[in-house]
């Protein structure tokens, strides 16, 4: 099978509270979402930050993060690690894995293709010149939610602001994936069509979101639009967490925000929350069949793991990537048809909370098949766990 993925790729520079200033991060905290300032769990642009708190970017970075050399930067973005994680399960696979992004001609991207060389991801890169890379600082904060984790996003869109098309082969596919098409958003406002397309040429459509800044900041009201027209009938699974499931749908809670998709005409959903149960359904013609909406566990095995030994957790960033590319993996394990929704959610789940053990989205193996030899027990222990089945 072929296998593209569009969307978001960047560098990700990390830091933990003993790196960024808590007292002017809650200086620079939004009071209502989407009116730019930082917003705990979310993304802010740091074009919209620098506007809300009136000073330059470089100035309100250097007073957040006094010391940016002390940061943890790794490739992050939801479609790359996506795909990254599927090659790196898949490694020994007849399929084939390719990516399509867009760049600026800077040392951004100079480490993304390092990063890159050490997978079999075949990337394609629209370079746009005088434009810069695009960027997200993930302010870690390793101590909320009784210890699981949480982290603020300020993302600089770059050459993302720019980007409105791809190359034709990217919808050529047996399996197209749209990841945090958000953060491009002249793209996003008609990924409808980009739905379209992949479906005219008989792709299988999934679609992996992030928080759509874009649009809270117009309306932290209304629902946040997916198309010019609606693009939710070209989606054959949607992965999302729950706060833009809510956004996405205007619920106010995962299972009506689960009928406004079916309704809409997504063929099967996958929402996580956090710590919390993950909710997953299909209808009977999706490549799951019929599953009606079921909540299952989190990987236990994963809190198991670091509470015996505390010094295997590191963070939160590429959990929902890696989550996402489980469920890829899965699938294409499977061909793209006849599918197992319970299968696809513990390779998620399983995959989600590896990621807690490595900093970052990307896991960088030291040989081939180190990754899936790691996440093998963890997919195990998951498949034995009471309410998974």
């Amino acid at each position: 099978m072929k296998v593209s993925a569009i969307g978001c790729c960047l560098i990700d520079y990390l830091f933990h509270e003993e790196n960024y200033s808590k007292s002017v991060f809650d200086e620079y905290r939004g009071t209502c979402s989407g009116d730019g300032g930082l917003l705990v769990g979310g993304l802010v642009f740091g074009e919209r930050l620098a506007e809300f708190t009136g000073l330059p970017f470089d100035t309100l970075l250097r007073r957040l993060i006094p010391r940016p050399e002390e940061g943890i930067q790794n490739i992050g973005g939801p479609a790359i690690i996506a795909l990254i994680h599927a090659a790196q399960l898949l490694y020994d696979s007849p399929h084939s894995f390719h990516f399509h992004g867009v760049a600026g001609d800077d040392a951004e991207y100079r480490l993304i293709r390092k990063h890159l060389a050490k997978t079999t991801i075949d990337s394609r890169f629209l370079i746009l010149e005088g434009e810069h890379t695009p960027t997200t600082y993930v302010l870690n904060d390793p101590h909320a939610h009784g210890g699981k984790g949480e982290r603020t996003f300020v993302n600089l869109l770059g050459s993302a602001a720019r980007i409105e098309e791809v190359d034709d082969d990217a919808y050529r596919s047996d399996i197209v994936l749209f990841g945090g098409t958000a953060l491009w958003p002249a793209y996003h406002a008609r990924i409808d069509r980009a739905l379209r397309r992949a479906k005219a040429n008989g792709a299988l459509t999934i679609v992996g979101t992030v928080f759509d800044f874009m649009n809270e900041s117009r309306s932290s009201s209304e629902r946040w639009p997916f198309g010019e027209e609606s693009g939710y009938p070209f989606v054959d699974l949607l992965v999302c967490d729950a706060l833009e499931a809510e956004r996405m749908s205007g619920e106010s809670d995962v299972e009506n925000a689960a009928a406004f998709f079916t309704e809409a005409g997504v063929g099967a959903g996958i929402i996580t929350r956090g710590s919390k149960e993950i909710v997953a359904w299909s209808n009977a013609k999706s490549i799951f069949g019929h599953t009606p909406l079921t909540y299952f566990p989190v990987c236990a095995h994963i809190d198991e793991l670091l509470e015996q030994d505390p010094s295997l957790r590191k963070d939160t960033t590429g959990c929902g990537d890696n989550f996402l590319g489980g469920v890829l993996a899965s699938i294409v394990s499977h061909g793209g048809t006849r599918c197992n929704l319970v299968e696809a959610v513990v390779s998620g789940g399983a995959s989600g909370g590896f990621t807690l053990t490595h900093h970052g989205g990307m896991f960088h193996e030291t040989r081939i098949g180190e990754k899936r030899s790691l996440l093998e027990p963890v997919l195990a222990a998951y498949r034995e766990q009471p309410g998974v089945v």
